[in-house]
């Protein structure tokens, strides 16, 4: 049988650790990636969940550029 030489117990201080250069900023651009997808993905459920309501007021493209036109109007009356 085969005798093996004891093991000293490893010494936190002396213990080394390896690590590839930019992998930290890997990972956090990867937990913001999916953080950003699941607010996106609520939000596409609640959009679509107010556009089924039955409730809900639809407003058309004619008259939104109207109140934009009013509204830009406005802003150049302030400015000049």
């Amino acid at each position: 049988m085969r005798r093996r030489a004891p093991v000293p117990p490893l010494d936190p201080r002396t213990v080394t650790t390896f690590s590839r250069p930019g992998s930290s900023q890997a990972l956090k651009r990867a937990h913001a990636a999916s953080a950003h997808d699941q607010w996106f993905r609520e939000q596409v459920a609640e959009g679509i969940e107010q556009a089924n309501d039955p409730a809900t007021q639809w407003v058309s493209n004619e008259a939104v550029k109207a109140v934009s036109a009013q509204r830009r109007a406005t802003w150049r009356g302030r400015s000049a």
